[in-house]
């Protein structure tokens, strides 16, 4: 009597076969190990995957707060009484994304001072971002409207419209701006900022300031000091004394301005009282020059360092009360370089029209009268930028 009897037990398949012949005996199989006609069982498993084939029992593996389900299948051989063994798979493992994003970087950093109007904030994030919600996450109330650009996907840059300069004196104070990344923002994964990050900066100050004046005379070539109650520039004779040019030297400290300071503008300012006797010639002028304020000869014949000519545009028949206001930023750059540290120094040069005897001068100011006269404690103007 032929038989054929198939038992499966956990994806495994086995095929027994019985055949009858002469004396009731059963052959032995010579291949135990179920080759033959019989092929070969396989499975195949990877992550959420499902093989499929025949005789396999579903199996389901749950790690963490992923499962994943896997069935696994096989057919054993069959051969002439042998025995097949079926394949068994084992279910894939993929790995989540829970780790909330950060910032790794601003700039400008926190709390950072003396920043440029045009600044561009760039926030880093420590992996790819979900650009619509980083956006959405920036907020300020004093940055203004701002647009966004991203260098890759985890660096953001926010350009604002609303950074200025706080302006005035030296005591100004600049201009804060502040701005949060909220927990909005999100990785790809959809993982959220644990918390808020806050930041602020301020920008430079734009500052207008008088330089203090130090020195306002008028000196002759061996340094001596021409008038006493008057400050002459030019030709000029007291009574019962020769004629000697007077020329007028100005000194001004520097101190005030910052370190590091950006020059915007400066300007020198000054007007004479009133003119004695011929109009001055054209070839009149102010300089720009250096000398040791304890040598005020030396002040007198210096040689220029800037010539700025004919300041006060000598050529007509205006007598009285005529001002000047000279560019003067180079000569202030220049000290500031480190020419002639913390100061700086002209001359005013009066040429009279005509070589005459006598008096021929400005009369730049009445030291009794009109102390601020002249050039006097608002004459030099520097504007700057600084923190």
């Amino acid at each position: 009597m032929n038989g054929l009897r198939t038992l499966s037990l956990l994806g495994i398949n086995l095929a027994l076969v019985t055949v009858a012949c002469g004396g009731g005996e059963d052959p032995i199989d010579p291949d135990p190990t179920g080759s033959g006609t019989g092929g070969a069982a396989a499975s195949t498993s990877s992550g959420n995957s499902t093989s499929s084939g025949m005789g396999g029992d579903p199996s389901t593996t749950t790690t963490g707060s992923t499962m994943v389900t896997s069935t696994s299948s096989g057919m054993g051989g069959m051969g002439t009484g042998g025995m097949g063994t079926g394949g068994m798979g084992t279910g894939g493992m993929v790995p989540v994304d829970t780790t909330p994003p950060t910032i790794v970087s601003v700039s400008p950093t926190n709390g950072a001072t003396g920043v440029a109007n045009n600044e561009v904030i760039v926030v880093t994030f420590s992996e790819p971002m979900d650009k619509p919600s980083a956006q959405a996450a920036f907020q300020s109330a004093n940055l203004g409207a701002v647009t966004f650009n991203w260098l890759d996907d985890m660096t953001m840059e926010v350009t604002p419209t609303g950074l200025a300069y706080a302006q005035g004196g030296p005591t100004v104070m600049a201009n804060v701006y502040d701005f949060t990344v909220t927990t909005v923002a999100t990785d790809l994964a959809g993982n959220p900022m644990a918390q808020n990050a806050p930041s602020s900066f301020s920008t430079l100050r734009d500052v207008t300031d008088y330089m203090p004046e130090t020195q306002e005379l008028s000196v002759e070539a061996n340094g001596a000091t021409c008038g006493t109650f008057t400050v002459p520039v030019g030709s000029y004779a007291p009574p019962n004394t020769p004629a000697k040019e007077c020329r007028l030297l100005v000194s001004y400290d520097l101190g005030p301005i910052p370190a590091g300071a950006q020059l915007q503008s400066a300007s020198l300012s000054c007007e004479y009282d009133f003119l004695v006797g011929n109009m001055p010639s054209p070839n009149s002028r102010l300089d720009h020059i250096s000398f040791d304020p304890n040598n005020l000869a030396q002040g007198w014949s210096a040689t220029p360092i800037t010539a700025y000519g004919n300041v006060f545009g000598f050529n007509g028949f205006n007598f009285t009360k005529m001002p000047f206001n000279v560019d003067v930023l180079g000569a202030i750059s220049a000290e500031l370089a480190g020419q002639t540290p913390n100061s700086v120094q002209f001359r005013k040069t009066m040429v009279p029209q005509a070589i005459v005897p006598g008096n021929n001068y400005l009369q730049w100011r009445n030291t009794n009268n009109d102390p601020n006269g002249g050039c006097g404690t608002q004459a030099l103007e520097v504007s700057y930028l600084a923190p």
